[in-house]
């Protein structure tokens, strides 16, 4: 696909900060960075609910030249978020007030994603809409459609996290977000998730791959340095 080649020095790799409180997490941003990360999610469902802490460290990343998501994934899709969808788009406000250069939110709060949208815009932070099933299996191609569909109304990059362990799906999926004009992060999850699964993501268009730092968010998932020298052996 002719976005795989599009944007060389974009970073192939996001860098997971799930490691609370505001302290440490502000150390593994540090570790992210002498890595060589330029992008990081913070995941303050794991960090924190205050929107002071957010956007506290939206600015001491900006401050150390890294890019970030900020997300407060719902318990539902594998966080630890438990709020209503009105109270996450509130957090979001403070984020994007701040400066994020993404959230991210589950595309089935709708809601929250609309109400924040003409801030985002106006800020110039960009919004990802997921999808994560941890069922245990790989979804039907025809249930992702809608979800395509729906991330591709609300969001400037889609999300689609599953258990798969082939290239088939990843390049089905690349290719139907394509037709939507959807930039589209495909995270393969499960045993058969292998790094070189992960890397053919990126490498077929996928905008980046998802490696923690410090500890990991999700069961599974590679360290943000074996992802890196899975893209870049050199």
């Amino acid at each position: 696909m002719a976005e795989a080649n599009a944007m060389p020095d974009r970073p192939k790799v996001c860098a997971v900060i799930s490691d609370g409180p505001v302290d440490c997490a502000r150390k593994a941003i540090l570790q992210a960075g002498s890595e060589g990360a330029r992008l990081v999610e913070l995941r303050m469902d794991h960090i924190s609910r205050k929107p002071q802490d957010a956007a506290e460290l939206v600015g001491f990343c900006h401050e150390n030249g890294i890019s970030c998501i900020v997300t407060y994934r719902d318990k539902a899709e594998g966080g630890l978020f438990e709020g209503s969808g009105s109270e996450k788009a509130e957090l979001f406000r403070a984020a994007i007030e701040a400066g994020a250069d993404y959230v991210d939110a589950e595309i089935r709060h709708e809601e929250a994603i609309s109400a924040v949208l003409a801030l985002a815009r106006k800020k110039g932070c960009k919004l990802i809409a997921s999808w994560h099933d941890f069922s245990g299996a790989q979804p039907p191609m025809e249930t992702m459609i809608p979800v395509l569909h729906r991330q591709g109304m609300f969001a400037d990059i889609g999300k689609i996290a599953f258990y798969l362990d082939s290239r088939t799906a990843v390049d089905w999926l690349l290719s139907q977000a394509k037709s939507y004009g959807l930039p589209l992060i495909v995270s393969p999850m499960g045993e058969g998730a292998t790094l070189e699964l992960r890397a053919y993501c990126v490498r077929q268009g996928s905008p980046f791959a998802y490696g923690y730092v410090g500890r990991p968010a999700a069961p599974g998932m590679p360290s943000f340095s074996e992802l890196k020298r899975e893209l870049d052996p050199h």
